[in-house]
């Protein structure tokens, strides 16, 4: 099934787009209220978690089509960049969370 044109390969890209085009639709609101206020005034690892989740989904796209193209080698290549960005991900998202938990009870200063 590697490499072919099946309705399975075309599946997996089609949902992988997907998932990008509600990622980029839910949070266009506030990345135009950021632009509006100033990026420069949004927290340093609010970027990095940004940019690691585009590069995630973007990653599931691609990993997608060269499984459809038969591309495996580039395929496996690509794993260390996918474990490089969901560990982004994961660290910058709990940094997020520890962030928010300390600006909403005030213990910011």
């Amino acid at each position: 099934m590697v490499g072919t044109t099946s309705k399975r390969s075309y599946f997996f890209i089609s949902i992988s787009l997907f998932f990008l085009a509600l990622a980029v639709l839910g949070f266009s609101a506030s990345f135009w209220r950021g632009v509006e206020e100033g990026l420069s005034n949004l927290p340093w690892i609010l970027h990095v978690h940004a940019l690691s989740m585009m590069g995630w989904l973007t990653l599931v796209i691609l990993q997608a089509l060269l499984i459809l193209k038969g591309k495996l080698t580039w395929h496996y290549g690509f794993a260390g960049v996918g474990l490089v960005l969901i560990t982004s991900i994961i660290l910058t998202g709990l940094g997020l969370s520890t962030n928010s938990l300390f600006w909403v009870s005030g213990l910011n200063g």
